[in-house]
C-alpha cells in the first residue's frame, strides 16, 4: 500500500485536490475540443498554470493534442483549408522555438506570469474578433501564423488565435474544425521536438 502511495506521489507530486481538479478540467476541455477542433490546450494550461509550473503541463497537453489529432487526419483531410493551413504552419515553423525557449528558461514564477499574460491577451483577442468580419489578407494570415507559433511554443495555446481569425474571415465551421485538427497535430509535434532539443542543450543548474 505504501509503495502504491509513493508511486502516486511521484507521478503527481502536488495535492490530491489538484489532481481531481485537473481531471475535471481535462474532461471539460476535451468536450470543447471534440466539438470545435481546438481549445483543449488553452483551457487546461490557463486553469493549471497558477498552481503548478507550466512547463510540464504544456508538454503534456502538446502530447495529448498529437494523440487526439492523429486518428482524425484521414476523416478531416478533404475539408482542410489549404491556404490557412500553410500560413499557420509557416508561422509556427519560425516562432515556436522562441516560445519554447522562453518556457524552458524562465524561472517558474516568471513563466506563470508570462503564461497567464499571454492567455489574457488571447482572450482579449477573442473578444475583439467576435462579430467583426475580416478580409483574409496576407497580413491576417501572417499574424495568425506568427502569434499562433509564439503562443504554441510558450503556452500550448496557439490554436485559439488562428481559429478566431478564420471564423472572423468567414471560413465555414467544417473547414475551420478540419484545419485546426490538422495544424494542431503538426504544430504540437513540432513544439515537442523543440522542447526536447532545447532541454537537452540546456546547461544544468
Amino acid at each position: 500500500m505504501e509503495s502504491a502511495l509513493e508511486l502516486a506521489r511521484a507521478a503527481w507530486p502536488t495535492s490530491a485536490w489538484l489532481a481531481v481538479s485537473a481531471l475535471g478540467i481535462s474532461f471539460v476541455a476535451g468536450m470543447v475540443r471534440g466539438f470545435s477542433g481546438f481549445g483543449y490546450s488553452a483551457l487546461v494550461v490557463a486553469a493549471l498554470a497558477p498552481f503548478v509550473f507550466p512547463a510540464p503541463v504544456v508538454l503534456a497537453v502538446l502530447l495529448l493534442e498529437v494523440l487526439a489529432s492523429a486518428p482524425q487526419m484521414r476523416a478531416v483531410a478533404r475539408d482542410v483549408d489549404g491556404k490557412w493551413c500553410r500560413s499557420i504552419l509557416a508561422g509556427n515553423l519560425v516562432f515556436v522555438p522562441i516560445g519554447v525557449m522562453g518556457l524552458l528558461w524562465l524561472k517558474p514564477d516568471a513563466a506563470r506570469v508570462a503564461v497567464s499574460g499571454l492567455t489574457l491577451l488571447g482572450a482579449l483577442g477573442m473578444r475583439l474578433t467576435l462579430a467583426r468580419p475580416l478580409s483574409p489578407s496576407r497580413i491576417v494570415h501572417a499574424s495568425a501564423g506568427s502569434v499562433c507559433g509564439l503562443l504554441n511554443g510558450f503556452a500550448a495555446s496557439g490554436g485559439i488565435v488562428p481559429a478566431l481569425l478564420m471564423a472572423a474571415s468567414g471560413v465555414p465551421p467544417r473547414a475551420l474544425r478540419s484545419t485546426m485538427i490538422t495544424v494542431l497535430l503538426w504544430i504540437s509535434a513540432y513544439a515537442l521536438v523543440w522542447a526536447v532539443v532545447l532541454s537537452l542543450g540546456r546547461a544544468p543548474e
